[in-house]
């Protein structure tokens, strides 16, 4: 398990993604990565049954003594069934149970409409982009901050 995904260090963007490709024109891609007691699930393209497993195998990783909060990006996806929905709000499911916090970074267009419709929206804790900017400058300011931190002072 696991294939189709990327485990990337502190803020590698570089990360290869590997996709998996979907029925449709769009192919699926998952980047992990993780920062302290955060785990960042970034899903791009289509979201549907023939993914969850590679998502919900991310999920696992989650535990309850390190991570703290996890975060589904979803401003790259492209599509989202019910399938993929239903996945979603499993992990919020199994986050009030285990204690995490879960974050889902909106989707756009037809993804974000599925939200809309259904109202699984109102169950989630729904953030926009500015929410990732805000806790990328807060990592890196955690980071500066640290003694022994950029030697010569940071920024």
């Amino acid at each position: 398990m696991g294939a189709g995904v990327s485990i990337a260090g502190e803020v590698s963007r570089q990360a290869p993604l590997r996709s998996l490709q979907t029925a449709g024109s769009h192919a699926f891609a998952l980047e992990v990565e993780e920062f302290g007691a955060t785990l960042h699930l970034r899903l791009i393209g289509e979201f549907g049954l023939e993914c969850i497993g590679r998502v919900e195998a991310a999920l696992e990783r989650v535990s309850d003594e390190h991570t703290r909060q996890v975060v589904l990006d979803l401003r790259e996806l492209s599509s989202l069934d019910s399938a993929g929905l239903h996945t979603i709000l499993r992990a919020n499911e199994r986050a009030r149970i285990a204690a995490f916090d879960l974050v889902v970074v909106r989707p756009r267009g037809l993804a974000n409409r599925v939200f809309t419709l259904t109202r699984a929206g109102e169950q989630l804790k729904l953030v926009d982009q500015a929410f990732l900017q805000r806790a990328a400058r807060a990592r890196a300011y955690r980071f500066a901050a640290r003694p022994g931190a950029g030697a010569g002072g940071g920024a």
